[in-house]
């Protein structure tokens, strides 16, 4: 169970990166990081 939990998180880790870096290329460092930080809060 918890090989299948460990794969998922470094699945989604993955994901976030590659979301992470399309953002910052099309947008400014200071746009990016107000809603990466903002946005786990509105999440959870």
């Amino acid at each position: 169970m918890w090989i299948l939990l460990v794969l998922l998180y470094g699945i989604l880790k993955g994901v976030r990166e590659v979301i992470k870096k399309e953002a910052l290329q099309r947008n400014t460092v200071m746009e990016v990081l107000i809603v990466y930080t903002a946005l786990p809060s509105v999440v959870g």
